[in-house]
């Protein structure tokens, strides 16, 4: 491709300026009118893009789909971790409700947002049902290493919190869902109470010494599970999801913008 620069821009900045128009475009209209309502002609209209520079930028309506999707997800993620910096002796159960509550706010109260990362997202196809499990676990690693912290600090018994830590996450997303799709009867403030309301109902148990849970399955402790077989596949994921928590920690740590890193396939 020629850099050859026109009204002072270079081909790669006009791209750029393209790329950045389309998910605008996708955003707003997708956050609108629904996803399945939005053809790529209309987004590329609104965007003042031809269809032909659309496919240059994206595979699919899925993919733009998908980085919209990352892009607002990030900047949750972002928030998120600035909410829980200057409180690294607060307790598991502070920390969490500091998290939580920028978490809501930061997604139900803008209806665009609440929209697209609850609602719009979900039940597209297989392609996107994918993305939406790897989104899910980098959820589940960024609130395990608020776990492990808590571990260490001897807040809470050392176990496998996996399964608690996807109900927990799970339960967000679906009450979120049900409260925009029923028609949101009730307000951004009364969801965001009864969601911190109910996690906090959730950590009870995790800080409770004498809590039923057990350290290990009832399957493994009789013998009918053996956990030192390990699936490379599954290992090298879990690898990948937990080195992009990482990533994304040692950014908001240090206070520099995230690239974006949603997939575009």
């Amino acid at each position: 491709m020629s850099n050859r620069a026109y009204g002072g821009r270079t081909a790669e900045q006009r791209r750029a300026d393209r790329h950045a128009r389309l998910v605008e475009s996708a955003t707003e209209l997708f956050g609108t009118d629904g996803y399945a309502s939005t053809p790529i002609e209309r987004i590329c209209s609104r965007a003042g893009v031809s269809t032909r520079n659309f496919y240059e930028e994206f595979d699919s309506r899925e993919a733009l789909l998908m980085e919209v999707h990352a892009q607002l997800t990030n900047r949750v993620w972002m928030k998120v971790f600035e909410s829980l910096m200057g409180l690294e002796d607060a307790t598991m159960q502070q920390r969490a409700v500091a998290g939580l509550t920028t978490y809501v706010r930061e997604t139900v109260n803008d209806p665009i947002y609440v929209r697209l990362i609850h609602v719009e997202i979900i039940g597209v196809s297989p392609a996107v049902e994918d993305y939406r499990f790897k989104q899910r676990e980098k959820w589940t690693q960024i609130v395990d290493i608020e776990v492990q912290r808590a571990i260490s600090r001897g807040e809470v018994i050392k176990r496998d919190y996996s399964i608690g830590i996807i109900g927990l996450i799970g339960a967000v997303t679906a009450i979120t869902h049900h409260w925009w799709r029923s028609g949101r009867t009730r307000s951004p403030e009364q969801l965001e109470a009864e969601l911190i309301h109910f996690a906090e109902v959730c950590m009870l148990d995790l800080t409770n010494p004498d809590s039923p849970w057990p350290v290990e399955s009832p399957r493994t402790a009789a013998g009918l599970v053996d956990e030192s077989t390990s699936d490379p596949s599954k290992e090298q994921a879990e690898s990948e999801v937990a080195a992009e928590a990482a990533f994304i920690v040692e950014n908001v740590t240090r206070g520099e913008p995230m690239a974006n890193q949603g997939s575009q396939s």
